[in-house]
Parts: C-alpha cells; sequence; structure tokens
C-alpha cells in the first residue's frame, strides 16, 4: 500500500498490463515540448503496474477536473476506480524513442505523494539509476535479527510455492498431452457422428446402434448386385421380447441442409420394397440425419424444423427422425449400464426424437 496524492487516500496494485520494457530517459524530459505529440498518440500504457486509487472516506472531485482527464487518459495506469474510474495520473512508453513519460495532471494533488509512487515503480525495473531508492527500513543492513528471521521464513515459502507450481505445471502439461491423444481417438470415432457423412456417417452410426444394444444389419453387404437400392441399414432387438421387431434405417449427412423430405419419399420406397419381401411392413422407419456440417453445432437448426407437416405424416407411418447431435447428447448424458434408455425410447417414439423426455422420466 502506498500513500495517495490526496489526503486520506492510499494506493494498491491490483493488476499488470501487457507490453515491452520502460526505458528511463537518460537526461530530464523537456515535457512541455513533447506533451501534445506523446498525448495525441497514447493508445495505452501495457507493461505497467495497474494502481487503484482508494479513500477511506467518500470524496467527490469536480467534473471540470475529471473531464478533461477521462476523454485524454483513458487508459490511465492511476485511477480512481473506486469513485469515478478516471485516470488521476499517468505512466505510458513514448513510442518514437521508448522514453517513459510521467503525467501529474493538477496541481491541486500533492505532486510529491505521486512522484513517490511513479519512482517506486521504476526502481523496481531499473535498480541502477535508483540504487537505494524506496524504505530503508526493509534493506536486510537496518533490520533485527527477528525480521530477518521472518524474511527467511518469506523465501522457504515462496521457493515451496514455486515447486508446487512447478509440479503442477508438469502435470498439467501431461494432461494435455493425454487430451490431446484421447480427442484424436474421439474424432475418429463418436465425434463422428457430429462431423461425418457418407460411409464414415454410416459406420459410426452403426458402431453407436450397435453399443446401445441392437443388431445392426448393413443392407448393402446383403443384397445381391441386381437388386434395386436399399435402406442402409436394419435394427432388431435381439434382447427384446418381439422377436419379429424390425426397423429399417437410412443415415443422411449434407454440408448445408439441415435434412430433405425427399428422403421420406426413399424410406417410404425402401418401406415397400421390404413389404414386398417380408409381407409385411417394418415396424418402423427410422430417418438418421446429420445435416449443416459447414456450420459449427451451436448454430445448426434441428432436422426439418421447417417442414413440420411432412414430420406429422411420417410419424403417423411410425417414422422416426434422429439428428445426429441428439445422439451425441443421449451418449453423454446416460452412462453405458443406462444405454437401454436410449434404445427403448427409439424403439417407442415417433415424430422428432427427444431423447430428453425419456431421461427426464428416470
Amino acid at each position: 500500500m502506498l500513500p495517495g496524492p490526496i489526503d486520506e487516500s492510499f494506493v494498491s496494485g491490483v493488476e499488470t498490463a501487457e507490453t515491452e520494457e520502460f526505458s528511463l530517459p537518460e537526461v530530464s524530459l523537456p515535457l512541455d515540448r513533447c506533451r501534445s505529440a506523446d498525448f495525441s498518440k497514447l493508445e495505452s500504457i501495457r507493461g505497467w503496474l495497474r494502481l487503484s486509487l482508494q479513500f477511506k472516506q467518500p470524496i467527490r472531485f469536480p467534473l471540470d477536473q475529471l473531464d478533461p482527464i477521462r476523454k485524454i487518459f483513458a487508459n490511465g495506469t492511476i485511477l480512481a476506480e473506486g469513485i469515478t474510474r478516471s485516470a488521476l495520473a499517468v505512466v505510458f512508453l513514448r513510442q518514437d524513442n521508448k522514453l517513459g513519460v510521467a503525467w501529474l495532471p493538477n496541481d491541486i494533488y500533492s505532486q510529491s505523494k505521486w512522484v513517490e509512487v511513479l519512482v517506486s515503480e521504476w526502481a523496481k525495473t531499473d535498480t541502477k539509476r535508483f540504487p537505494n531508492f524506496g524504505d530503508w527500513t526493509s534493506s536486510p543492513e537496518w533490520m533485527t535479527p527477528l525480521e530477518l528471521k521472518v524474511v527467511e521464513e518469506i523465501e522457504t515459502l515462496k521457493e515451496t510455492k514455486q515447486n508446487l507450481i512447478d509440479q503442477l505445471d508438469k502435470k498439467i502439461a501431461a494432461s494435455q498431452s493425454k487430451l490431446i491423444l484421447v480427442s484424436n481417438e474421439i474424432n475418429k470415432s463418436r465425434r463422428r457422428l457430429i462431423t461425418a457423412q457418407n460411409d464414415d456417417l454410416v459406420d459410426e452410426v452403426v458402431r453407436v446402434l450397435s453399443e446401445i444394444g441392437f443388431q445392426v444389419e448393413v443392407v448393402d453387404k446383403v443384397i445381391k448386385e441386381n437388386q434395386p437400392k436399399r435402406e442402409d441399414l436394419r435394427l432388431t432387438d435381439p434382447s427384446g421380447p418381439n422377436k419379429d421387431w424390425e426397423a429399417i434405417v437410412e443415415v443422411r449427412g449434407y454440408s448445408r441442409s439441415s435434412g430433405k423430405t425427399n428422403d421420406f419419399l426413399r424410406l417410404y420406397r425402401f418401406a415397400e420394397l421390404y413389404r414386398q419381401e417380408k409381407g409385411h411392413l417394418p415396424y418402423k422407419q427410422i430417418y438418421i440425419v446429420n445435416g449443416q456440417l459447414e456450420l459449427s453445432p451451436s448454430q445448426r437448426q434441428e432436422p426439418l424444423s421447417s417442414s413440420t407437416e411432412d414430420l406429422q405424416l411420417f410419424a403417423e407411418s411410425n417414422g422416426l427422425v434422429i439428428w445426429t447431435l441428439d445422439l451425441f447428447g443421449a451418449l453423454k448424458f446416460y452412462s453405458s449400464d443406462k444405454y437401454f434408455a436410449i434404445k427403448n425410447s427409439i424403439m417407442t417414439s415417433a415424430g422428432r426424437w427427444d431423447w430428453r423426455i425419456q431421461a427426464a422420466e428416470i
């Protein structure tokens, strides 16, 4: 804590700004001659300790004194933060010759106290020009054995603190390296629900649906060459009571679109081919879509958000639309021992799939 320029005030350091090192001029700075040029290009005072002027009791300053200061020194280092947040004194680095400049704004303040504050800061980085500046009672030469003992304790604690910081820095670095490896693996697997399309997306959907308990058949691997194009996947529930339950699944990824109603027509056609093959329609038609890949996940729209009528018709035929971002969220919400809840929700839902409804019931 340092003495303030006004009675009943004090100055304390609150933070450090960012810039290059300060350089004190060899000779007295012709401040009157340089002032206008310096002030006109004053943009910041990075690199100096940022000080706050505090008061022991409430004090008001005339606006006619503070307004000019506020306009010229918006980035001042010494501020009346507790009262007006206006600059009362400024220290900055001249850009042309890297000389330090201190500005004391008003003669009514005790400038000798401000000089003491400013030079105290300079002395920290320029011990050559200020070899004995500061509080002489804190010099070891003039301290008592009791004080020296406390100083030794402080230095020991500082060393212990630094050792702990070094140890934690090493652990943080190791964890950061581990995170990079883990993230790379996730990018090749689960995160494909957010980033992939075509075969990569289909492969990840197969892996996820298998993980939550479905038996998944990739139809392209079983149909004959002369047969027409069919759905991407078929799902069954080997552990469920209804061994005849089966769903057809179409998986699509789009760079710009959030989903296309034409994909419903594809599923209707696939369902009819399924009926011709099995003698009945599939129990469920599932449309899984990862849309608007060009956008970040938080900017994407839900699939077919503007096609409510088409979505309602699809739901009436026991159709289900699953957004891959929702699938990713459900897998993150549920622990692996509760993946059955995701499977049951998919089997019993129609329309737009909302796993949060199921989650709220658990």
